[in-house]
């Protein structure tokens, strides 16, 4: 039999067998030279990849390497000749695992999602319920910056404007570099204020925690006391900088900050219950730290984001730029730089980077303190979070464990999208 004939008989076999049959490829076959196995197919276990055959969509085997066996091969891997591949885990498996490895995690109360623009795809509960309401402290930095670009949106500030515009007692004399602050700078950290958040053993603004002052009384006490480095050229982490901004939005449309929150994020995703800015009060919200809010209502907000649905494609190009690149000076950064890789700031969200250039992102995220952490990656459309509160060192907890479990969960997403 000629090598044409014998493929052609090969290929008829497998195809009425699984199709007709539902029976399994026989683990002692091998694919065939000139066999293509198209995206997100399995080579099964105990079948050998042939020298020069194509197994994946534009991949082509190289003979004599070697590739590690035990995973899947999926679209756009190489796999070469003369190593056997493992057969593939299915997509139940995978959640299983998955499962497995959250109820074994140290956090005894946390809700696990990932999704894409569609929705919640995979959810899990443990000592805790997608319902369940937590303060969420810097998770809320991202709703901050997403609010703000939909105020760019309708017309009513720019990014580069200053406080100056709208603030009539903030200085416009250029001789005080005050003067020269922006709001993009406002929410990516770079305006050149200071002062900490005040967990742990730094010292925050008294303002910010205080439920008895406004939202533009603190902003006076910042701008006169917490200005530190040059604006545009310093990064420093801390609630100062998104407080001014908060008030100075408030103060270009006239409207409270919750009621903006209400009118441009909650009506729209049709958010139910509880998530506003409550911290410290609703007089004096804590922009960059002070939404109470569950999986459920946040889960609304990074599904409409990644559907496109949330902001147009220039301001999701504004909410993730770098804005603090190589040659930026790191007052205070508490990522920027750590274990679970190089981390840069956009607007309201880090950049989730492995090299100093931050060129490529894994993914663009907004912990808290106490353990909330959003996500989403533009590259694959896919979102996460992880709800919970861990009340001493909560996000050196989660991140870890989030960005280990969206690379499991990643396997089974992809093969749930056409």
């Amino acid at each position: 039999m000629d090598e044409f004939n014998f493929e052609y008989t090969l290929l008829s076999y497998l195809l009425i067998c699984t199709f007709m049959f539902g029976c399994d490829e026989p683990n002692d076959s091998s694919v065939m030279a000139g066999e293509t196995v198209v995206a997100e197919e399995t080579v099964m276990a105990g079948e050998t990849v042939m020298a020069g055959e194509t197994v994946m969509t534009g991949e082509t085997v190289v003979a004599g390497e070697t590739a590690p066996p035990g995973d899947p091969v999926m679209a756009g891997e190489t796999v070469v000749a003369g190593e056997t591949v493992m057969a593939g885990e299915s997509i139940e498996e995978i959640w299983s695992e998955l499962r497995t490895a959250i109820d074994q995690a140290r956090p005894n109360e946390l809700v696990v999602m990932f999704g894409d623009e569609s929705g919640v795809l995979f959810l899990h509960e443990k000592g805790a319920e997608q319902s369940t309401v937590y303060p969420i402290a810097s998770a809320s930095k991202l709703l901050t910056a997403i609010l703000a670009l939909k105020v760019v949106e309708e017309g009513n500030i720019n990014l580069s404007d200053h406080p100056q515009q709208y603030l009539d007692w903030w200085t416009d004399d250029l001789e005080d570099p005050r003067s020269q602050v922006t709001l993009g700078q406002l929410l990516s950290f770079t305006s050149g204020f200071g002062g900490t958040s005040g967990l742990g053993a730094t010292e925050g603004i008294p303002c910010i925690e205080d439920a008895e002052s406004t939202l533009d009384g603190c902003a006076q006490v910042i701008y006169d006391e917490y200005f530190s480095f040059e604006p545009g050229n310093s990064f420093f982490y801390g609630p100062a900088h998104m407080h001014i901004a908060a008030t100075m939005i408030s103060a270009a449309t006239g409207e409270d900050w919750n009621r903006l929150f209400q009118r441009l994020i909650r009506q729209p995703l049709n958010v139910t219950g509880v998530m506003s800015y409550q911290v410290p009060s609703t007089e004096n919200p804590r922009a960059a730290g002070g939404v109470m809010s569950n999986a459920t209502n946040y889960g609304k907000v990074l599904t409409a984001l990644v559907a496109g649905r949330l902001l147009s494609e220039t301001s999701m190009t504004e909410l993730t730029r770098d804005r603090t690149p190589e040659g930026t000076q790191i007052e205070y950064s508490p990522l920027s730089s750590m274990e679970n890789g190089e981390w840069h700031y956009a607007l309201g969200c880090w950049r989730e980077c492995n090299t100093a250039e931050c060129d490529e992102v894994n993914g663009f995220s907004s912990p808290g303190a106490f353990g909330f952490y959003p996500w989403f990656d533009q590259t694959t459309g896919y979102w996460g979070l992880i709800s919970t509160q861990i009340r001493v060192r909560g996000s050196s907890v989660i991140i870890p464990l989030g960005q280990a479990w969206y690379a499991k969960a990643k396997q089974a997403l992809d093969t749930l999208t056409p």
